[in-house]
């Protein structure tokens, strides 16, 4: 997991895309990452280049909880798709 503070002013929408499963908290995002020194790396020039700082920059092996939140996002995602297969097949 990588994660930070967003800098003042800056939308997330404006932060490189690494990483999967953005989780947003207040203003402190989090980044699963299973290339975490490219992805830091991608940050860090993305950062520098604009002059900001990344407070709170960390990287972390997930917790329980975001294991636990990952399999269950998983889980409903495979049920949706299963539902909407089953809504267009011809009874």
């Amino acid at each position: 997991m990588i994660s930070f503070r967003l800098p003042g002013g800056v939308g997330l929408e404006e932060v490189p895309a690494v990483g999967s499963g953005r989780r947003v908290a207040g203003a402190i995002v989090n980044l699963r990452t299973s290339t975490a020194t490219s992805d830091v790396a991608t940050l860090a020039g993305w950062a520098v280049a604009r002059g900001f700082e990344l407070e709170g920059l960390a990287l972390s092996r997930p917790s329980l909880e975001d294991v636990y939140l990952d399999l269950v996002g998983q889980a409903v995602d495979a049920a949706d798709d299963r539902d909407a297969s089953r809504a267009g097949a011809m009874p």
